[in-house]
């Protein structure tokens, strides 16, 4: 991992494999090891990039940023790699961010991969989760609330074992 000056911030940046690029964004609150079991299959047939979006893991935190800035930084991590094209892949808030890409720059997109997207409205559907399930989660720290919700989000036992890691943010 290292960090890589990307529109005006550092951003951490994993890069492996080789091959036709794609850039897997991960959701709110998470980092790039949301995608460590992912990444092990899909670098032995491709370049995977996975980041740390403005705001999470080891990338830089400023006090305010939109999802322009997102998309803006997925656009110039492409330029700064030479990616003329690359596929992208976006989970929750990287499916968003993917979209606002692929929609200022279609002729770049090859591929456009989305779980649990959403093109509009006004609450995530991690939010929408949480409301649904307070009840379960009064009095949990945010830790044990992830565990309890981790039967709603994945399905492989193994995952779901490790989604209050994977979903930490440092």
């Amino acid at each position: 991992m290292s960090l890589m000056r990307v529109n005006g911030i550092d951003l951490n940046v994993e890069i492996q494999g080789n091959g036709h690029p794609v850039v897997l964004i991960h959701g709110l609150k998470m980092d790039n090891t949301q995608w460590k079991y992912e990444i092990a299959r899909l670098n032995q047939y491709c370049k995977t990039v996975a980041l740390d979006c403005r705001g999470h893991g080891k990338s830089d935190k400023p006090d305010s940023y939109t999802l322009k800035d997102h998309i803006q930084d997925i656009i110039s991590l492409m330029d700064i790699l030479n990616f003329d094209v690359a596929n992208l892949y976006g989970v929750s808030m990287g499916s968003y961010i993917a979209q606002g890409v692929a929609i200022a720059q279609p002729d770049r997109i090859k591929k456009l991969i989305l779980t649990v997207p959403k093109s509009n409205g006004l609450t995530s559907s991690t939010q929408r989760l949480i409301s649904t399930h307070a009840g379960e989660l009064t009095g949990l720290t945010d830790r044990e609330a992830i565990k309890a919700l981790a039967k709603y989000m994945v399905y492989n036992p193994k995952v779901r074992a490790d989604l209050a890691d994977i979903l930490r943010t440092h």
